[in-house]
């Protein structure tokens, strides 16, 4: 019988939750039931705040602590890493994918947004070098998406480049009964899911809901994540503003599950380059219209139909699909449909088993 790798899963864990923490999670949880030898580094900055990836001096001691674990290489074969997308970001994990590669091991970079690329082009001088000379010597690189490829061909041929597409848990899933007792509700019932900052869009979504509410537009509205530490007070002020619009704090588990049920529109309107948001597969799951800004991932899996798509940085846009979706039809009744039969063959068991396809793939 032959011998299964030892694999170490470095890179943030919950808490706080992220999608990125969740898939390690996942990740990490799926290979133990598949009987892999399993490890992990959890690399969370426990402070939430807005500018993710960018420098301080609190996350450098942070992140030097754990930096220069030695027996996380030695101990496996494969090392796994979700890097940033940030040249901290890189240089943290920098430690990892050099001995890594030293000690000839496997070294499996996976990218959960679309930003890297952009953020190499735009560096300069010795920045620049650093960061190719980094990302040059990792062995495989996974995106989420064929249109995020483009990531990783700066450093690495393209054959050694693959993709594995996100993933909705069992437990969001409807159950048969559960469809059958889905309700066809007129009033939309709006929710954002997701970390509250400036980089999600979450202002122009409370625009949105200001400027319907004045247009005497019936609604309710809910939201829900983890608010930025630096913008409590000032989101706390803009939700008392809004009448039909409640903040649940931080869901997981049932209560996002119950949450995604009771709605029947989700908003997704970041600003920042994203990848593939987990809450918009979840909110598909349980029949949810999308109203989304563009990205490269959702145009890769999705058509106009599928996800009303939006421009960036406008709350206006927003109050327009809003008002455009709301309007029942049969035509959006099958496009719901279609959306749950869809995300169900995006289960965590194929999630996993990609990830151990790519792992034995021999390189190019």
């Amino acid at each position: 019988m032959e011998k299964k790798q030892r694999i170490i899963i470095i890179g943030p864990f919950p808490n706080p939750i992220t999608g990125l923490s969740v898939a390690n999670l996942t990740l990490y949880e799926g290979l133990l039931n598949k009987k892999y030898m399993v490890s992990k580094l959890d690399t969370s900055y426990s402070k939430f705040e807005d500018k993710t990836g960018s420098f301080s001096f609190d996350k450098l001691f942070f992140f030097i602590t754990k930096s220069f674990n030695i027996k996380c290489v030695l101990n496996n074969d494969v090392i796994y890493i979700t890097i940033g997308q940030s040249f901290f970001g890189v240089l943290k994990y920098s430690f990892y994918i050099l001995i890594g590669k030293l000690l000839s091991k496997e070294v499996i970079i996976h990218l959960h947004g679309n930003y890297l690329g952009d953020m190499y082009h735009n560096l300069s001088g010795l920045k620049k070098q650093l960061v190719k000379f980094i990302l040059s010597k990792i062995d495989k690189a996974i995106v989420l998406s064929k249109s995020l490829k483009n990531n990783f061909t700066p450093f690495i041929d393209v054959s050694n480049i693959y993709v594995l597409t996100n993933f909705v848990s069992k437990d969001i899933l409807l159950t048969n009964t559960e469809k059958e007792k889905l309700e066809t509700i007129n009033e939309p019932r709006i929710v954002f899911l997701g970390n509250l900052m400036t980089g999600k869009g979450i202002q122009y979504f409370f625009e949105s809901l200001e400027s319907l509410e004045l247009e005497g537009f019936k609604f309710t509205a809910k939201c829900a994540g983890t608010m930025d530490s630096k913008k409590i007070v000032e989101y706390n002020k803009k939700i008392d503003s809004i009448n039909s619009l409640e903040y649940l704090g931080i869901v997981r588990g049932e209560k996002k599950k119950q949450l995604l049920k009771w709605s029947n529109i989700l908003i997704c309107p970041s600003v920042m380059v994203e990848g593939l948001p987990l809450s918009i597969l979840e909110a598909m799951a349980t029949g949810n219209k999308i109203i989304a800004t563009k990205q490269p991932a959702l145009q890769d899996m999705f058509n106009n139909s599928q996800i009303t798509f939006i421009k960036k940085e406008s709350s206006f846009e927003i109050s327009e699909a809003i008002k455009k979706v709301s309007k029942h039809s049969r035509a959006q009744e099958d496009i719901i449909k279609f959306n749950m039969n869809y995300i169900e063959k995006l289960t965590t068991l194929k999630f996993i088993e990609g990830f151990i396809s790519i792992m034995n793939i021999e390189n190019e």
